[in-house]
């Protein structure tokens, strides 16, 4: 996915789930900094707390088919079957699950919430699929998003958007020194990005792969 999707997207999806503006924009900055994650380094204290980073970005080795709108076909390297990918239909369910997994979160996590923001699913199906379908670059697409959230069509309340933040999250990692870590380094947002990082990857490395007898450590 584009920043279309693992931003605005997810902010979008965030908030017709009934999420708070502030919480919707960390769950949507995290999405998108998967991409941005680039340091592979350790910030240590002379107390002895760290941060200890972990690279979640990638070399962009092509132009990887992830626009919302394309359809388009591939041969596996392992057996030669042609199989044909939907993009805008693999992108609609992706939406669905996240609206409803952000309610699912919500009903656990009440104050993250804010009462009459929300839509249902069905309310916003057709406005979601329409953008996923939409043609265009990135910057397009992006605007589109943008345009349905400021006139109310994905959810109710506020609906300014905020702009993606990525670069202070990086530069809030970068600039740190030891003797610098705040006291409260666990509620800074890219801290807890890390700590997630290492949890799915842990949890890739242990659980899923070898449940498809696949080892890798």
């Amino acid at each position: 996915m584009q920043m279309d999707m693992h931003y605005y997207g997810v902010y979008a999806m965030a908030r017709a789930a009934g999420m708070r503006a502030g919480p919707a924009e960390i769950v949507a900055t995290a999405s998108e900094y998967v991409d941005d994650a680039i340091w592979d380094r350790e910030v240590l204290a002379e107390d002895g707390r760290c941060i200890l980073t972990e690279m979640t970005a990638h070399k962009l080795l092509d132009y990887n088919p992830d626009r919302p709108y394309l359809r388009w076909r591939y041969v596996r390297a392992v057996d030669g079957k042609e199989v044909e990918r939907d993009n805008p239909k693999d992108y609609l369910a992706a939406c669905k699950a996240m609206h409803e997994m952000f309610k699912a979160y919500l009903e656990r996590m009440p104050k993250k919430g804010e009462s009459g923001t929300g839509k249902r699913w069905k309310e916003i199906r057709n406005p979601v699929k329409k953008l996923i379908e939409i043609e265009g670059d990135k910057d397009t697409r992006i605007k589109a998003w943008k345009k349905a959230m400021r006139n109310n069509q994905l959810f109710g309340g506020n609906a300014k958007v905020p702009q993606y933040k990525g670069h202070k999250w990086s530069a809030s990692i970068d600039d740190l020194e030891p003797l610098e870590i705040p006291k409260n380094i666990d509620k800074l947002p890219v801290y807890r990005f890390y700590q997630a990082v290492r949890i799915y990857r842990a949890h890739v490395l242990s659980n899923l792969l070898p449940s498809s007898n696949i080892i890798a450590a």
